[in-house]
């Protein structure tokens, strides 16, 4: 029996509410052979902005990367061969896609300039980074859109070829979008790096928009080469030594003696030549003896060929006694030939030497000046690794010297210089990072050696205390006492020590100090000095355990991160590096020093770099391994000298927690934690009783082989990571191997638990076939912590055994609907992940590596970037990933849900370093690092990332109508809708339905004659199904009636002038007005005569172009009542630019202004300097991308100085009573009265006697009057106020005016008369009220479905709504009001009944699809009889007092319960009249029936029963009548 019933529920009408919708954001000079002492090194300079210079209108860059169409193909490029490997990650290049080009689009596309070769020629050393000068310089592409040189490597794509052409890689880029910059404007360089011996090609083609690229192409061949064959041409430029000649040189081999140690080798004889680098004098050339040099631009010449290596050079000075060149002035050690950075280009290679001599200045306080053996003076140069040679002392003008030959690089080659007395009572003078100008004159320099303070430290007896002094980054030397410790009898000992004193003199240097505490059971203490606080003669310090933050902490291997100071909090991940081998394997030569390295760095200041380490531990796990621990430093056990056993033999390296600065962790000390499980360090170190092989492992951080970055393809154990997902039931690490003959893999794992006791397993064989091979991950899960550890994969192939070993880890990504949270993922929506588990791999090490910022990336399925970038130093953890499905993703046919996944992921980013970082991580000596002043701006990438897959199901599409209601809620008709969906696209009903509508944002404009037009948005997702009723989702609009001589939104009529002043007294006159000033007479009068209704009509802002308005409106105390702006355009408001003069006062504004774009205010979008907004209030509320704000949404002019603040937008006496809301995830900021563009914030206006009360939100600045920053509060007039608790979102910043609280506010406001101050305090009143009225607001939304048990709820919310005030009144949205007389018109016209169960329950019969006021009766036919019982829980029928059987009826629906007695049965009944009891949980209920055509009574105790009407859930203006009618039996 085929049954329809459709059930006539109880009515509610409920409010829709609308949220506004969010839109997430997301010269270098080059050398000549022969090079003048003149040449300057290429220096960036940031531009600075004039103080009273408008700002420009750009928007700020969004974070994420915006997808875009894969790049063209280069003309040339079209008939290549295949790309010789995959490309994944990279702008893809299609050469049938290529567009044919315009003249217009081929003008602005970049060309090479004049006179550059096509092609080009360079070799460099396998391994090391070749920064490709010549792009960086300018020197090859030419920007014909700006006629000028064309720099920049986001311009700059590339193709690979490794077989001399016959196949080229798809195109390729020098970096990604958004990445191309560092501080300051800094450029990538464009750098190339292969670790391969062999002849590499270089395709590039340059771009100005990523899309269309030049023909013309310039070919660079990099020939790398292995360090032994390696021959190149070098020149030494010598300058003259202090005596005034120019000295000779001698160059060394270096060597090694038998304790490891660098000393010079054989001379190098005949070793110079002539400047054609031949022994053959060149034609035209004057004779002279090589070995003596060619004296040319005031330099010394020495010419020479060489091999790759390390060459020493010792210059020797003229006697004029001996009339020898026999006076030793020193030299150093070079690593030739010299890597390039920003100050050497590598194209030529030459050294500049030159004579630097250091004395000290000042007597000795017996009078005398210091002798030669009073002091001694050390250089170290960290890049070279070499200790500088000094020369034999000289006297000149009363002054000891020790002169020495110095490799003179400017910035790039740092040096530590370290001037100090031996003897006691004075300090020393330390300069970390100095460097050498280039000149032809020897340089004299004296140091000021100034006397000690003498500071006795007094700590436990059985505690361990060192003071050191920091000469470099990672060179850290102990102080010795004075006075040696002694015992106090007390349980504490003492020594003394001096300590350099704070100087004011220039020559002094800066030393840095640091100190160590630490015992068998306690948490290791440490912490800085700053000079400038050892100021007296003498100190006393006592340090112990039992002070500071953490007292008596013995938990030395805690993983705790509560106690970090404020900025390592979100730094430090407890991370460990060892400085082996990137294989984390190595086959040592006798005895080397391994070093370890704590990440997040313990440094004083990201500037200052004084560094301290914890105390490491080296667990042997497997084999026989000798290693004896070194105090590196400030460190403990922080190197190990190793010295290989028989075996191979695995470490592992970890440290304890460390308490830095205990007293204050302030921002970057704190308690650290001791390292995470997951990250022990692990070193396979080669036993010298094995065969050791060359197999290699391949494993991948870079999905592109051949890609432009700073490091090695290879992978590397300090630096990459293998990532998993925890989601992943099947994680597998995959890699190649190549070896000679046949060649078995095994893996073994190395994991650490929570105590940090590491252990291996054994080793297992690695599945794979044809070189490729795969290891199972999920095992991690149950070793260790459980979070990973390190892979260890063993290669034996004929030649031996060999090792590489691998990072791994486990990382949770969590996957957020940012569309639709909470809701499974379609087509269109936003996906937003996070991680846990993620490491950053590539640290800040002082003086080595400084990222700027690293990404999480991956690939889209379209073949897009996206980015998720970690703040600079933050915890890789930190970055959030987002990205949006496709709405036109596919689905297989039939299925309703599919994976969109993100592949190739990796970590990218950029970072100043020296050329080659990575690789002297690896031979760092006890020299350290020098702070760098030559850094490149470096790309670099890293890691390896699961892949992310998320589920994406269908979309359901809904009907949707669009009604309106008046506020006494009456439905209005003849009304006119616009809707648009997020792409702005007007969408066309049919008949009144918008049919079809996907899941998305939905904006809509409503307008009646007679009515103020209403406009708003929503949202559909899988939950809008619940509001659907009979297929149809009705969203209602409450309209108001319009003031008299509304604006019909087209009217635009000239008004009337008096004195030169147009007289505005109807919106169609203010229409014409802003016509009139945007067709280009912008500077005219205006004044209001009456308040103007707009009528929620859009509207255009006046002074809409560049132009701006520069005339008068006058408000003349007057309101525009229901503005209403819906765009995507910059500054918008009532006026939406101001000119220079332009002036408005005297103003109200209400209704709402909404863009997309940025810029937006009620009264003003945009205000230049010379403009003013004089005693204006806004009441309507505004939301832009970024810059929003009540009163002006940009004033923009220099707030700096004096001057600038005078002509500086004058904004008085203005009030904010709206919302406000700046969108832009990343990046928006807003305020209550006026914004700026953050990236100016010494721009703004000056605000005098302003006040907001109105909410203001944004994710980057909030304030409660505006968001400059100015230290001298130039912005600041006096007066300004805003309500406390208006502010809301992340980065709150109420930098100018005072909170007060409403009840503050009220009583300044009290006795104002004036337009501004009345509603300020009423707006307050209504903020006051508002909680009253939402108590009414939730009463009335408590009745619910209208039953006989409602009358309470009813009840109590009539009482309430009627308890307010008429003012309080009007705050109950119309709707609201009518949910409650509905509900009592409802409950009124219930239907009643006799029985048992109570007032509350009642019975009635339903006929002919109608509720019957009368009975109903059976006559015969195929119809039986449905009776409506209030109740739920039917247990039994009964008909004249009898029980009938279930199979004479049916019971539908919960409540109310539908009882139907069949057709059948009644045929059975005898004529006359019949009564039907129904038994329920909570009694019976009973009614009469009739057989036999007799009308029968109506439902017992209710004569003349009311009909039952229901409403729809989601319509607010009426809906459909639901009943139920007799159903049809088969």
């Amino acid at each position: 029996m085929k049954k329809k019933i459709v059930s006539l529920l109880l009515a509610l009408t409920m409010m829709v509410s609308l949220l506004p919708v969010q839109v997430l954001a997301a010269g270098d000079g080059g050398a000549a052979d022969a090079p003048a002492v003149t040449e300057p090194a290429g220096e960036e300079q940031t531009p600075e902005i004039p103080a009273d210079t408008e700002e420009p209108e750009e928007s700020e860059a969004p974070v994420e990367v915006p997808a875009e169409d894969p790049a063209e193909t280069p003309a040339e490029a079209a008939e290549e061969p295949a790309a010789e490997e995959p490309v994944t990650g990279e702008a893809s290049v299609s050469a049938s896609t290529e567009p044919a080009m315009t003249a217009t689009t081929a003008a602005a596309i970049p060309t090479l300039q004049d006179g550059v070769s096509p092609t080009a020629e360079a070799t460099v050393l396998a391994g090391a980074p070749y920064s490709i000068t010549e792009l960086n310089a300018g020197d090859v592409f030419k920007d014909n859109e700006k006629d000028r040189p064309l720099v920049g490597a986001d311009h700059f794509y590339y193709r690979r070829s490794a077989d001399g052409g016959k196949t080229w890689s798809n195109l390729r880029s020098f970096c990604y979008p958004d990445q191309d910059k560092g501080f300051t404007g800094t450029s990538v360089v464009c750098t190339l790096m292969e670790s391969k011996p062999g002849d590499y090609m270089y395709r590039i083609c340059a771009t100005m928009d990523g899309k269309n690229f030049s023909e013309d192409t310039w070919t660079l061949t990099l020939h790398v080469k292995e360090n032994s064959t390696y021959d190149f041409n070098f020149l030494f430029c010598v300058g003259k030594d202090y005596n005034g000649n120019y000295p000779i040189l001698k160059l060394y081999n270096v060597v090694k003696d038998a304790s490891g140690k660098e000393v010079l080798g054989d001379e190098l004889k005949n070793c110079f030549l002539y400047s054609n680098y031949t022994s053959t004098l060149p034609d035209g050339e004057a004779e002279y003896d090589p070995a003596m040099g060619k004296l040319e631009n005031e330099l010394q010449r020495f010419y020479t060929h060489l091999s790759s290596g390390r060459y020493a050079y010792r210059a020797f000075g003229y006697n004029e006694a001996t009339k020898a060149y026999d006076i030793p002035l020193g030299g150093m050690t070079l690593q030739l030939p010299l890597e390039q950075n920003d100050v050497f280009t590598g194209k030529n290679q030459y050294a500049y030497i030159i004579c630097a001599a250091y004395g000290v200045d000042g007597t000795k306080k017996d009078g005398t000046g210091f002798g030669a053996d009073d002091f001694k003076l050390e250089l170290n140069c960290p890049a070279m690794n070499n200790i500088v040679e000094n020369g034999t002392p000289f006297e000149k003008d009363g002054h000891t010297y020790y002169p020495a030959m110095v490799f003179a690089q400017s910035r790039g080659c740092l040096y530590g210089i370290y001037v100090g007395a031996t003897v006691p009572g004075y300090g020393s003078s330390v300069g970390a990072g100095e460097f050498f100008d280039i000149q032809p004159e020897a340089q004299l320099k004296l140091a000021t050696l100034e006397t000690a303070s003498q500071v006795t430290y007094t700590v436990p007896s059985d505690a361990t205390f060192n003071l050191y002094r920091q000469l470099n980054n990672f060179n850290t030397r102990a102080v010795e006492p004075i006075i040696d410790w002694k015992d106090n009898g007390d349980g504490t000992k003492s020594a003394t020590y001096e300590i350099k004193r704070a100087t004011q003199s220039s020559m002094a240097g800066t030393d840095l100090y640091t100190w160590r505490l630490s015992d068998a059971t306690h948490v290791t203490r440490a912490g800085f000095y700053k000079q400038g606080d050892i100021k007296e003669e003498t100190y006393s310090f006592t340090l112990s355990f039992d002070d500071g933050l953490n007292p008596n902490n013995t938990q030395r291997i805690s993983h705790d991160r509560s106690g970090l100071g404020t900025g390592a909090a979100p730094r430090d991940e407890a991370d460990i590096q060892v400085g082996l081998d990137p294989t984390g394997y190595k086959v040592l030569d006798g005895t080397s020093r391994l070093r370890a390295y704590r990440f997040w760095e313990l440094i004083s200041s990201d500037v200052a770099n004084v560094i301290v380490e914890p105390d490491f531990h080296w667990d042997v796990i497997s084999g026989d391994v000798a290693f004896t621990t070194v105090n590196g430093g400030n460190g403990g056990n922080n190197w190990a000298d190793v010295t290989p056993g028989t075996q191979d033999s695995v470490i592992a390296t970890w440290y304890d927690s460390i308490d830095v600065n205990p007293q204050d962790h302030a921002s970057t000390c704190g308690l650290f934690p001791a390292t995470s499980p997951e990250r022990v360090a692990v070193s396979v170190v080669a036993g010298t009783g094995t065969k050791h092989g060359t197999a290699e492992a391949d494993v991948r951080y870079n999905p592109i082989e051949g890609n432009g970055s700073a490091r090695p393809y290879e992978w590397d154990y300090s630096f990459d990571t293998w990532f998993y997902s925890s989601e992943d039931t099947n994680p597998t690490l995959n890699f190649t191997v190549t070896g000679t003959g046949k060649v078995a893999v095994e893996y073994a794992f190395v994991t650490a638990n929570e105590s940090m006791q590491a252990a291996m397993t054994k080793y297992s064989t690695a599945s794979g076939s044809n070189g490729s091979y795969t290891v199972p991950l999920s095992a991690f899960s149950g070793l260790g912590n459980g979070k990973g550890g390190t892979v260890i994969i063993r290669m034996t192939d004929d030649t031996g055994v060999s090792y590489r070993l691998v990072r791994v880890a486990k990382v949770t990504p969590t996957l957020e609907n940012v569309t639709h949270p909470g809701e499974p993922f379609t087509p269109g929506d936003t996906v937003r992940v996070t991680f846990n588990g993620l490491y950053r791999g590539i640290n800040k090490v002082a003086g080595t590596f400084n990222p700027t910022a690293l990404s999480v990336t991956y690939t889209t399925p379209e073949g897009n970037l996206r980015l998720a970038t970690a703040k600079q130093y933050e915890r890789m953890d930190t970055a959030v990933l987002e990205f949006t499905i496709p709405r036109a993703v596919t689905f297989e046919d039939g299925a309703d849900s599919m994976n969109y996944v993100l592949s190739d992921g990796h970590i990218s980013g950029n970072m100043y370093s020296a050329s080659n970082p990575f690789n002297f991580m690896y031979t760092m000596t006890d020299l350290g690092m020098p702070t760098n002043f030559a850094a490149l701006l470096l790309r670099t990438l890293s890691s390896h990332l699961m892949d992310i897959s998320v589920p994406v199901q269908k979309q359901q599409v809904y009907d949707v109508r669009i009604s309106a209601m008046d506020t006494d809620g009456k439905a209005i008709e003849n009304m006119a809708v616009t809707m648009t969906n997020s792409e702005s696209t007007e969408l066309i009903p049919v008949n009144g339905l918008y049919k079809d509508l996907a899941y998305g944002t939905y904006h809509y404009y409503v307008k009646a004659e007679g009515y103020v037009g209403g406009s708003g948005s929503f949202s559909l997702s899988g939950g809008s199904a619940a509001q659907v009723k009979d297929g149809v989702l009705t969203i209602t609009v409450v309209l108001k009636k319009a003031l008299e001589g509304a604006w019909d939104g087209t009217t635009a009529t000239e008004p009337k002038q008096v004195g030169g002043v147009y007289q505005i007294g109807t919106g169609a006159e203010l229409a014409w007005f802003a016509k009139t000033v945007n067709d280009g007479t912008n500077n005219i009068k205006g004044k209001l005569t009456k308040d103007i209704e707009l009528a929620g009509c859009p509207w255009t802002p006046i002074g809409n172009t560049s132009k701006g308005f520069t005339g008068e409106l006058d408000g003349a105390g007057f309101a525009v009542r229901n503005l209403c702006i819906n765009s995507t355009a910059d500054n918008q408001g009532l006026i939406g630019r101001l000119g220079a003069n332009g002036k408005v006062h005297d103003l109200t504004v209400t209704g709402s202004v909404t863009t997309t774009g940025n810029t937006a205010g009620g009264i003003v979008g945009y205000a230049p300097a010379k403009t003013s907004v004089i005693n204006c209030l806004n009441e309507a509320d505004v939301t832009a991308k970024t810059c929003a704000a009540g009163v002006v949404g940009k004033a923009q002019a220099s707030v700096t100085n004096p001057t600038g603040a005078k002509n500086a937008p004058a904004i008085k006496n203005c009030g904010n009573t709206g919302t406000i809301i700046a969108t832009d995830a990343a990046a928006g900021n807003a305020g209550g009265i006026a914004a700026i563009h953050m990236q100016y914030k010494m721009f703004g206006g000056v605000f005098t006697d302003c006040i907001n009360v109105g909410g203001v939100t944004a994710s980057k600045k909030a304030g409660g009057i505006t968001v400059t920053t100015n230290a001298k509060k130039l912005a600041d007039g006096g007066g300004n106020y805003y309500l406390s608790g208006c502010l809301n979102g992340s980065g709150d910043e109420p930098i100018i005016g005072a909170e007060k609280t409403a009840d503050e506010l009220m009583e300044m406001l009290k006795d104002r008369t004036d337009p501004v101050g009345k509603g300020l305090y009423e707006a307050l009143q209504r903020q006051k009220d508002q909680p009253v009225v939402d108590d009414v607001i939730a009463k009335i939304g408590a009745i619910g479905t209208v039953t006989r048990g409602s009358k309470a709820s009813i009840d109590a919310a009539r009482k309430a709504y009627d308890g307010l005030t008429d003012a309080q009144k009007e705050l109950v949205p119309a709707d609201v009001l009518k949910t409650l007389t509905d509900a009592e018109t409802a409950y009124a016209n219930l239907p009643r009944s006799s029985g048992s169960s109570g007032s509350g329950s009642s019975i009635y019969p339903v006929q002919n699809g109608s509720n019957a006021a009368s009975g109903t009766d059976y006559s015969g036919g195929k119809y039986g009889l449905i009776f409506r019982a209030s109740v739920s829980g039917v247990k039994g029928v009964q008909v004249d007092g009898k029980t009938i059987g279930k199979a004479n009826y049916t019971v539908e629906g919960s409540y109310p319960a539908e009882v139907y007695l069949k057709a059948a049965y009644l045929k059975r009944l005898a004529n006359g009249k019949h009564t039907l009891t129904v038994l329920y949980d909570g009694g019976s209920l009973t009614t009469e029936f009739t057989i036999g055509g007799v009308s029968t009574s109506p439902t017992t105790g209710d004569a003349g029963m009311a009909i039952y009407a229901a409403m729809s859930l989601l319509s607010l203006t009426g809906g459909a009548l639901v009943v139920s009618r007799r159903r049809k039996e088969n």
